[in-house]
């Protein structure tokens, strides 16, 4: 709330000290007019709506940058989830490629087409590393 202090010019200090007590303006009371009251209570209340709305758009910034750290810490895990899983599939491919590869053999198509599986495999795992 504002407060306007009026002091008496021949105390010492009265006024600094109005002002470190919270004062936000000091008026003198011997060249005290209504319009100088006016003016100091205007300036005061335009400071006050200022600060007010400075205030306000501060925390506004402060909530958008906690919705957009939350949001990218949510996109985050998301993508680790994703890796998480796809690390999962191609170990599972991997392991039956291996699997056939020891239950067939010979040159058939079907060793070179496990090969072709293994080696997709391993490259598609190649790559999910590099992308971390």
């Amino acid at each position: 709330m504002p407060l306007i202090a009026l002091v008496y010019p021949a105390v010492k200090d009265l006024e600094k000290r109005a002002m470190e007590a919270g004062a936000s303006r000091c008026l003198t009371l011997d060249s005290l007019t209504a319009r100088e009251l006016h003016a100091a209570i205007a300036s005061v209340m335009l400071e006050e709506k200022a600060e007010s709305q400075q205030e306000k758009e501060q925390e506004e910034i402060e909530v958008e940058r906690a919705l957009s750290n939350e949001a990218s810490a949510q996109r985050m895990a998301k993508i680790e989830l994703v890796s998480h899983a796809l690390n999962n599939l191609l170990c599972v491919i991997s392991a039956y490629a291996d699997l056939l590869a020891d239950q067939v053999a010979g040159p058939e198509p079907a060793v070179r087409s496990i090969g072709e599986i293994k080696k997709a495999a391993k490259s598609a795992s190649d790559l999910m590393r590099h992308l971390r």
